[in-house]
């Protein structure tokens, strides 16, 4: 294990700041209208626990805990909800409530939000459209929480994720090797340790330990097929964020430039070829931008 990262981050020290995970204060607003007796609740607060990694990791840490003891990880935000019951959630909002409310000022800031949301949205389109065995809803779960290690670090050092975004980074390699080299550790390892100590799904573990790791991934092959998924949404995320799918290409070479940027020549089984990503480009673009203007992005 790299010592700078244990010389830096203490077990005590991830712990005590862990619980703080922010929140936008639009969907803390949000909480406070929902009447729990109201027919359209379960779809209403399915919608907000969908949107914000802050309240997806606390419903997934409270349905996976001892005290529900699931047979099988719950992944889904939808399972997950419908396991804790109408009482529970009730509860659970009560908690929420009271959670540190963070307002993004930056671009950077802003971005954190954005691509987890944008990268879900992708994620689930991308399950829909593939031939893999990948349910959606767990790709959109994973998609949502994959860089909960860059909510970490902003609460760590809000310098050095802007350091980070200022270094010009333009592709998810870059971002991995320009966290190295300012933090001494990368944002999948630390997302990876905040998943354990709050007892997430190993297969959302997984999927943030590896989502940064392109050739050979040695787990089982479902999480080997979750996890590609997550990293083509996450490429074309990074894509539609930083304008490259704006220019005015023409089809095919919209096609080849998806293929290029968010699939391994290496794969043996691509979620989803160049040329079915550009079909969902402006699905994922109007869903997103519709999500952002919701939540005050």
């Amino acid at each position: 294990m790299d010592t700078r990262i244990d010389q830096k981050l203490s077990l005590d020290e991830i712990k005590e700041r862990l619980e703080a995970l922010p929140t936008l204060p639009a969907i803390v607003m949000a909480l406070s209208t929902l009447d729990p007796m109201s027919p359209d609740f379960p779809r209403k607060i399915r919608d907000l626990v969908s949107q914000e990694p802050a309240m997806c990791t606390r419903v997934l840490q409270r349905v996976n805990s001892a005290r529900f003891a699931p047979v099988q990880d719950v992944v889904s935000v939808r399972e997950g909800l419908t396991r804790l019951g109408a009482d529970e959630v009730a509860k659970l909002l009560t908690s929420l409530s009271v959670v540190q409310v963070f307002v993004p000022y930056t671009e950077s800031q802003k971005n954190l939000w954005r691509h987890a949301l944008q990268c879900a949205i992708a994620a689930r389109a991308i399950a829909n459209a593939s031939c893999l065995p990948v349910p959606p809803e767990e790709a959109a779960t994973c998609g949502l929480l994959h860089d909960l290690g860059r909510f970490v670090m902003l609460q760590f050092d809000p310098k050095d994720l802007s350091r980070i975004e200022e270094s010009g980074w333009n592709d998810v390699h870059n971002l991995v090797a320009t966290e190295r080299d300012i933090c001494g550790f990368d944002h999948a390892h630390l997302g990876t340790i905040a998943a354990k100590h709050w007892g997430l799904p190993q297969k959302i573990i997984d999927v943030i330990a590896w989502h940064h790791t392109y050739d050979t991934i040695d787990a089982p092959q479902s999480v080997v097929q979750l996890t590609r998924v997550i990293q083509v949404a996450d490429s074309l995320s990074v894509c539609l964020m930083n304008g490259k799918c704006d220019q005015g290409l023409s089809p095919d070479c919209l096609a080849e430039y998806l293929e290029k940027s968010c699939n391994n020549p290496d794969w043996h089984n691509r979620p989803l070829s160049g040329a079915k990503l550009a079909t969902l480009v402006d699905k994922v673009k109007h869903e997103s931008e519709e999500q952002f203007k919701t939540l005050g992005l």
